[in-house]
C-alpha cells in the first residue's frame, strides 16, 4: 500500500477504533451496512474473519490450556465450582471452534466470488458443511489441548523447553 493510502481518514479512524478494543465492532458494521455482493465485502468478511480467528488465538486458546491444566492438577470438590469450570471449558473449545470455522467458511466465500481463471464456481458452504467444520475442529482442539494439559501437569515447567 502507498504511504497516502494509509494515511487517509478511514484508516487512520480504523487504527484509533482498534486501539480503542471497538475496532472489530467498527469493521462488521460497515460490513452490514454497505450490503453489497462485490470482490470488496468479500475481502471486508475475510479480514474481519482473520480479526477474529486472531483473537480468539490470543483469548480462547491460552484460557482453555489454562483451564484444562487446572482440571487435570487441582482436585474439585466443589459442586458448583466443578459446574463453572466445566462451563468455561465448553465455551472456550466452542468460541476457538467457531472462529476456525468461520474463517474457512470466508475463504470458500472468496472462491465461490471469484474463482481462480478456467475453474467452475463451486457452490457455497452449507449450514452441514459448516457445522461438520466446527465439529472437526472441536475434536482437533480437545485432543491438542488435553494433550499439552496433560505434558504439563506431569512434566511441569518443561513445557516450556517444548514450546
Amino acid at each position: 500500500y502507498p504511504l497516502d493510502l494509509l494515511l487517509t481518514r478511514e484508516y487512520i479512524l480504523v487504527f484509533l477504533l482498534h486501539i480503542l478494543q471497538v475496532g472489530f465492532i467498527y469493521r462488521v458494521i460497515r460490513l452490514f451496512i454497505q450490503r453489497k455482493q462485490d470482490r470488496y465485502s468479500f475481502d471486508r468478511y475475510r479480514d474481519i474473519s482473520f480479526l477474529r480467528l486472531i483473537e480468539a488465538f490470543l483469548e480462547s486458546a491460552p484460557q482453555l490450556l489454562l483451564q484444562l491444566y487446572v482440571v487435570v492438577v487441582e482436585e474439585i470438590t466443589d459442586p458448583t465450582r466443578k459446574v463453572v469450570t466445566a462451563l468455561a471449558v465448553v465455551i472456550s473449545m466452542i468460541s476457538l471452534s467457531l472462529a476456525i470455522a468461520d474463517y474457512t467458511s470466508a475463504g470458500k466465500d472468496i472462491i465461490y466470488y471469484d474463482p481462480p481463471p478456467n475453474r467452475v464456481r463451486k457452490p457455497r458452504l452449507s449450514w452441514n458443511g459448516y457445522l461438520l467444520i466446527i465439529l472437526w475442529q472441536i475434536g482437533m482442539i480437545v485432543s491438542r489441548s488435553l494433550a499439552i494439559s496433560l505434558f504439563a501437569s506431569e512434566y511441569g515447567y518443561y513445557i516450556f523447553i517444548m514450546a
